[in-house]
């Protein structure tokens, strides 16, 4: 799995280098884990964001220079049948469009990886599935990547 460093000492990042501004959109409480868990191991490096759903349409508004550099999609699993999961595609959609060269990276938790090996073998998944295919992939496990791996998901 992919991570960042968790021995960071301030005078190992120049201090004209600004902080990469990382917006995480999803799950809520792994959202704000996740960005508490940024801030506690790499300060100086990431600027994290955990927004809400509603909270997301400010990427959109925001001038470019303060747009975040990572969409940082957590849960909420692409392609997900049900209309709060055909609603964050709809949404992630906007945000990858309008946040301009953002990295979009999808961070898979347990349940999500579950439910899309179970919409594979039904022979279910999705265009937005595909789609993010493209995209970065990260999982909170290795043995979610080899899991995901078997749909075509190559995850670190």
């Amino acid at each position: 799995m992919g991570s960042l460093p968790t021995d960071v000492q301030s005078d190992a990042v120049p201090p004209d280098l600004a902080p990469v501004k990382v917006a995480l959109l999803g799950q809520r409480m792994w959202t704000l884990h996740l960005a508490r868990l940024m801030q506690r191991h790499a300060s100086e490096l990431v600027e994290p964001w955990a927004a809400t759903e509603r909270q997301a349409a400010g990427i959109l508004a925001r001038p470019r220079a303060r747009k975040p550099s990572i969409l940082l999609r957590v849960g909420y699993r692409p392609g997900a049948p049900t209309v709060r999961g055909r609603t964050f595609d709809a949404l992630w959609r906007l945000l990858r469009a309008s946040a301009g060269d953002a990295l979009p990276i999808h961070y898979w938790i347990g349940s999500d990886v579950l439910n899309t090996l179970r919409d594979a073998s039904l022979g279910h998944l999705t265009r937005a599935f595909d789609a993010a295919r493209r995209e970065t992939h990260f999982a909170g496990a290795p043995w979610l990547a080899e899991e995901l791996a078997t749909v075509g998901i190559d995850a670190e």
